[in-house]
């Protein structure tokens, strides 16, 4: 496999940003530390309408790519969530192509794709993920999703958390097998286990082998780092350790 983006994903930096730092100020910060995207949270945005296109201003003059990584749902309500026309604009906004929301509820799902298909028109890349929401990000709840959009000539892909899955009690390595063919993007953490408390870690620092993980998909061509409060030292190691893998 050839990655295309090395992406940092935002929260990386939260005690940053709930301190009051725009996202807009981490850009050139990602950059130094060698990653070549940065993956935008919409839910630590402003309410500043100028802050999409200053992060676009500052993601080009840093030479570096912007991902939206919307934290909503592609099925709201059982119907396709008009917001996603929104999200298009924002992310066109930013200077990007490449838009990650969470699927819903899909068997809530009234059946009519009509308005996805009109909103991805092919000109973006859309992918969807697995979260912590047990009813959104079981095994069967998203490939039930990507099974039938894709049949609708609608080709999303899927963005594999390889951490989220414990936090619903899905086993990962089962969930391989069923996204491969899917997955273009991978969403790299750990996670680590007190008594019954879940909590996600750096690469090293949890209990998946995630390079055993990461080697059984073919299709790859982005990766990101997400988990919250790292160190410039911990992101360097596992940036270096993940592009020394794939």
């Amino acid at each position: 496999m050839t990655l295309q983006h090395y992406a940092l994903n935002t929260i990386a930096f939260k005690n940053l940003m709930d301190a009051g730092t725009p996202q807009v100020d981490l850009i050139q910060k990602t950059k130094d530390l060698g990653f070549n995207t940065i993956e935008i949270r919409n839910e630590f945005l402003t309410d500043d309408p100028d802050e999409f296109s200053e992060i676009g201003t500052a993601a080009k003059n840093a030479g570096i790519e912007v991902f939206f990584s919307v934290n909503d749902q592609v099925i709201e309500n059982g119907e396709i969530n008009p917001k996603i026309a929104e999200y298009i604009k924002q992310m066109r906004e930013m200077g990007s192509d490449f838009l990650k929301m969470n699927v819903g509820d899909f068997s809530t799902f009234d059946g009519n794709w009509d308005l996805l298909a009109q909103l991805y028109d092919g000109s973006f890349h859309f992918n969807v993920e697995n979260n912590q929401t047990l009813s959104h990000a079981s095994i069967k709840n998203i490939s039930d999703f990507l099974s039938q959009v894709n049949e609708q000539g609608i080709p999303m892909t899927f963005a594999f958390d390889i951490a989220n899955w414990a936090f619903v009690s899905e086993d990962v390595e089962k969930a391989v097998p069923v996204f491969e063919k899917y997955t273009t993007y991978l969403h790299l953490k750990n996670y680590a286990q007190n008594r019954e408390a879940l909590s996600v870690t750096s690469l090293e620092e949890g209990l998946l082998d995630w390079r055993q993980i990461a080697k059984e998909f073919t299709n790859i061509t982005d990766m990101a780092l997400e988990y919250p409060n790292a160190s410039d030292d911990q992101l360097v190691t596992d940036l270096g350790n993940v592009v020394s893998l794939l």
